[in-house]
């Protein structure tokens, strides 16, 4: 009969093998293609997804409306 106090190492691994998700920090997250443009996203505004929208066009920067490849193939206006 093993009469030990258990470690909190010993505690940390009973516990990680009772609740799996605790080791891995907790629940998964989902990865999102972000359908904004870079300056609405930067200045957490409004996008209306024109090329330039309508928030760019309105504070004059239209230079800085940017969307990624991944918004494009995602999303047509």
């Amino acid at each position: 009969m093993d009469t030990s106090v258990p470690t909190s190492e010993t505690l940390a691994q009973q516990q990680a093998q009772q609740h799996p998700s605790s080791v891995s920090g907790g629940p998964q997250l989902r990865s999102r293609v972000t359908v904004v443009c870079a300056e609405c996203k930067r200045l957490k505004l409004k996008c209306d997804r024109r090329t330039p929208c309508g928030s760019c066009t309105k504070r004059d920067a239209v230079a800085r409306c940017i969307y990624s490849a991944a918004a494009a193939e995602k999303v047509f206006v």
